[in-house]
């Protein structure tokens, strides 16, 4: 009735897990597997009930019904019944971590496989939200090296070409990300290092 996936270690194990949550009947194998979460008072309460002395059928299903359905085993919703998530996990970073992406940082490969596994915590506009805030982020810097070219007379110290190279990786950033025209690198390209001409383009 349910399938298992290959690389699962323990079939009766998961299968029971399964039934246990879905209150169907387990099989013997099944049972033998699951029995670390059977509920010790509900093997009691089986022992004693084959002590009570007989009474008619009518009886017995009368009381049956009022009865309220209790399952011999603890809550399971909790259980990872197998390692197939970690299994996943590590299917996904092989599937990442390609032959052509052996260069790629850790940190790069921990933060695409957390995006993965985490999907339904994100969409397109929180991406959306990210872009504007590096966007944001980007203006703020821009305006912050533009106002220390301002203080240093733009004289072609090399601390004006190092805050010049950092605008315009900044702009080359936010570019790729919004596909905006590069106002600085154009300046760059013009020869016009000046502040005010960076801010006019």
């Amino acid at each position: 009735m349910f399938r298992c996936a290959a690389i699962v270690n323990y079939p009766a194990l998961e299968s029971g897990l399964v039934k246990i949550q879905r209150g169907l009947t387990l099989t013997a194998a099944e049972r033998t597997a699951c029995a670390e979460f059977r509920v010790p008072d509900a093997e009691d309460g089986a022992e004693d009930q084959g002590d009570e002395p007989s009474t008619s059928f009518v009886a017995q299903a009368y009381k049956r019904r009022k009865t309220t359905k209790r399952s011999a085993y603890v809550d399971v919703g909790y259980v990872l019944p197998t390692s197939n998530e970690c299994e996943r996990l590590f299917s996904r970073a092989k599937l990442i971590f390609s032959d052509l992406r052996k260069s790629m940082d850790r940190v790069t490969l921990e933060t695409l496989v957390v995006l993965h596994c985490n999907r339904s915590l994100w969409n397109v506009y929180t991406v959306d939200e990210v872009l504007v805030a590096l966007k944001v982020l980007a203006t703020w810097k821009s305006l912050e090296v533009l106002a220390a070219l301002e203080v240093l007379g733009a004289r072609g110290t090399q601390e004006v070409l190092a805050a010049l190279a950092f605008l315009a990786a900044l702009e080359v950033l936010v570019a790729w990300k919004t596909q905006e025209p590069l106002g600085v690198l154009a300046a760059l390209e013009s020869g016009d290092v000046r502040p005010r001409a960076a801010v006019a383009a």
